[in-house]
């Protein structure tokens, strides 16, 4: 059992004195198991003042939550969101923002995201926390506040696409699709014309928003980066203009796919689709043939 458990650690502290913070953090989430939330809370406070570990960190914040401390369990939370390596952060969140949700501490909610979104260094990591600061805002009814903050820092940061990405997430949480595309639309660089992951945010939006026309731009796009070798960008490329009413253009990439990866299977079954879809009976026949 837990007792048990926990005065068999307590032995070996005394036997590997060198394991003694790994040991300590072990006892700490026995009794935080067991309800002893008092013990729990002394040894993670004295374990986190001892080390900068975040998980140590979150371990006190869990423990300091489940005592009821929820004011301190939101600043520490927050520490340890500041220590915490990228590909942890994401889990870290989510107790941040239900802390303040449960404390009706939204503009501190919103300062601590206004800072993650500022400071987030890895390009995925932060498209999904621009992501979550847009349904948060809308979920909690804060849409015109976190707005603001938004264009506050458009116009006084070096990094305007940043918070322009952040308004179009914002508006997407919004279920304005169209308005999303319109702003990363305006914001697009040279440099971001040239990136298949800035492109693919746009197509994305582009799709939401069923702006065929603009989905197979940006999809030649990227056609012309990813290069021919690779069929599924232009597969998508003719879906696009298939779907934008385009059917003639999207039966000349068609056929250039067939002719370039003539024996691909996948492409020519594909290509076969197109063709029966569009009437051309002789067409689909011989693809499915040659597939």
């Amino acid at each position: 059992d837990s007792v048990a458990a926990i005065e068999a650690f307590a032995r070996l502290v005394d036997i590997a004195p060198e394991r003694h913070f790994e040991i300590r953090r072990r006892i700490g989430h026995l009794e935080l198991d067991r309800g002893n939330t008092d013990e729990s809370l002394r040894i993670f406070k004295a374990l986190a003042d001892e080390s900068k570990d975040w998980q140590t960190i979150a371990d006190l914040a869990l423990a300091q939550q489940m005592s009821g401390n929820w004011f301190e369990a939101f600043e520490t939370w927050q520490r340890a969101y500041s220590l915490a390596p990228p590909d942890a952060r994401r889990s870290l969140r989510t107790p941040i923002l239900n802390a303040a949700t449960r404390l009706q501490l939204f503009p501190r909610a919103l300062d601590f995201l206004e800072n993650a979104c500022a400071t987030e260094g890895s390009s995925p990591a932060r498209k999904e926390l621009l992501d979550e600061a847009g349904s948060y805002a809308v979920e909690h009814g804060i849409t015109d506040d976190w707005r603001s903050r938004i264009e506050r820092r458009a116009r006084s940061s070096s990094d305007e696409r940043l918070w322009q990405e952040c308004l179009a997430s914002l508006l997407t949480a919004e279920g304005k699709d169209e308005e999303a595309l319109g702003v990363l639309k305006a914001s697009t660089t040279k440099e971001s014309d040239d990136s298949i992951e800035e492109l693919e945010k746009l197509i994305k939006l582009a799709e939401k928003a069923a702006d065929w026309d603009e989905a197979a731009r940006l999809a030649r796009r990227i056609v012309f980066l990813a290069g021919a070798q690779d069929a599924q960008p232009s597969i998508r490329y003719a879906d696009f203009l298939e779907r934008a009413g385009r059917r003639e253009e999207a039966e000349n990439v068609w056929r250039a796919l067939a002719a370039r990866h003539a024996r691909n299977p996948q492409v020519l079954s594909a290509g076969g689709d197109f063709f029966e879809r569009a009437g051309n009976r002789e067409r689909a026949e011989n693809s499915s043939r040659a597939a």
